[in-house]
């Protein structure tokens, strides 16, 4: 695949669902940028309180949610369900998840020129905790309640959407 170099370093990009637009510094961009990736925020219930599922990558250690890139044939929806099935085990629906609630964060990956662009929906109902299934590409998983899961998710992004994940839970 063929770089095109820029004139102009700064680089303005506006997010297609929420209209957010921010502005990077970067110097090369290919025409895979913005690496797009799509996931679902899941929760279940324990004794009437609210626990977010939390994955540790294998291969870089951070902690996240079920999420991976949206491959070239598919809807951010149909990339959302199929990670969530790969990486949990979860068969989930359309109807299982809130596509009103869409959570997008566009960010520079560090150490690189490239952008990724990461939307997130809700899972519009909790899913039984006994019916996890890790796939190899974590290395561990935990239930969470908000507080010890801000503490354990290191992006800003992610906490931003893990926020708005909880009040939507809470208030709807």
């Amino acid at each position: 695949m063929e770089l095109k170099r820029l004139e102009c370093y700064l680089r303005t990009v506006t997010c297609p669902n929420c209209s957010l637009a921010q502005d990077y510094n970067i110097a090369v961009i290919s025409n895979d940028n913005p690496v797009t990736a799509s996931g679902v925020v899941l929760y279940s219930l324990e004794e009437g309180k609210v626990k977010f599922l939390l994955l540790q990558s294998a291969r870089h250690q951070t902690w996240g949610f079920a999420k991976g890139h949206v491959d070239s044939n598919e809807t951010l929806m149909e990339c959302a369900l199929r990670e969530v099935s790969e990486e949990t085990g979860y068969n989930l629906t359309t109807d299982d998840v809130f596509e009103v609630f869409n959570d997008c964060a566009t960010y520079l990956l560090p150490g690189t020129s490239t952008l990724k662009r990461t939307v997130m929906f809700l899972a519009a109902k909790p899913v039984a905790a006994s019916g996890l299934r890790v796939s190899g590409e974590h290395q561990q998983f935990k239930w969470c309640d908000l507080s010890a899961a801000l503490k354990l998710l290191g992006h800003q992004q992610s906490k931003t959407c893990l926020l708005r994940a909880s009040d939507w839970v809470e208030n709807n």
